[in-house]
């Protein structure tokens, strides 16, 4: 094997460990549309001084990757700013976290529960779900 061939071989060799390295959070984020739930109560409304949120929810069965984490972070936007919920975490089968795992063939449900501090100016509020993908040291913000 000359040179040249050997240099067109370990070029195609680092392209192909570059795509396929990042396949699982591209994926992801490419399929993140996949993700189903639903807001209760929808719209939001204030109970008692707080504002309660419930989202039931599914991954799809082969979406979630084996190594990866996400974290998703409800936040409520009005005029004088943002109020985000706690995150809730999830993970791939072999992850290295903590979190509730995800099966890749099936998938699984999830329902999150929790609510924060009623202000005056959260009367005309929007609810954003911003959802971060994790793979490694790798971090990416799906779009929505």
């Amino acid at each position: 094997m000359n040179y040249r061939q050997f240099r067109s071989l370990g070029l195609t060799l680092g392209a192909a460990l570059i795509i396929t390295g990042c396949g699982g959070l591209g994926k992801m984020n490419k399929y993140v549309e996949n993700i189903t739930y639903t807001i209760d109560p929808n719209p939001l409304i204030v109970q008692g001084d707080s504002v309660a949120l419930n989202i039931n929810g599914n991954f799809p069965g082969k979406y979630f990757y084996k190594k990866a984490s996400v974290e998703l972070v409800p936040t409520l936007t009005y005029s004088a700013g943002e109020t985000p919920y706690k995150s809730a975490f999830f993970q791939g089968e072999n992850a290295a976290s903590n979190y509730t795992v995800i099966p890749y063939e099936t998938g699984k449900s999830f329902n999150y529960n929790d609510k924060v501090a009623y202000q005056p100016s959260m009367e005309t509020s929007e609810l954003m779900l911003k959802i971060i993908g994790r793979q490694g040291s790798k971090e990416m913000e799906f779009d929505p």
